[in-house]
């Protein structure tokens, strides 16, 4: 498969049944699918760091939207926000741009209610928030390639 998930974890989630609406299929390793290559209509380089700046989950939490996107969703929706969450553990901190959605007084005072650091990364440069943007990326690219490979209609 050349998308960025496994062959394996697609199988985990057909077995699991942890995708709503996804056909029982079986996805074999090292295979190219037409969809995956289809998919993928570009793709942006960004530079690695080296090493994990952080020591336990949720120390660091990246945050951006992702959109607008080019159909909407079934309720009209153009954005995307993609978190996960971990019992156990607390925020210490966010990373986010300097996007309005982000720096505003209703999320500074839940930052400051809950003891989180909020921390931005440098206006206009998606580069500089790296982690969420390849994470978006991969998102719409999954979401491309499901809908492409079900040959449902664009709205979907």
């Amino acid at each position: 498969m050349t998308g960025d998930v496994s062959s394996s974890l697609m199988n985990k989630l057909v077995a699991g049944d942890l995708v709503h609406g996804m056909p029982k299929l079986k996805f074999s390793d090292n295979k190219v699918y037409d969809a995956c290559v289809r998919g993928k209509k570009m793709r942006s380089s960004f530079k690695l760091e080296k090493g994990v700046s952080t020591t336990r989950p949720l120390e660091l939490l990246h945050m951006d939207l992702c959109g607008p996107v080019r159909v909407q969703s079934r309720g009209g929706k153009k954005y995307i926000l993609a978190i996960q969450l971990k019992v156990n553990y607390k925020i210490a901190s966010i990373r986010s741009d300097h996007g309005i959605e982000f720096e505003n007084a209703q999320i500074e005072g839940i930052c400051t209610d809950h003891e989180i650091h909020h921390n931005f990364s440098t206006p206009r440069t998606p580069q500089k928030n790296e982690v969420v943007e390849r994470k978006n990326r991969t998102l719409v690219d999954i979401a491309r390639t499901m809908l492409t490979d079900s040959r449902l209609a664009m709205n979907f």
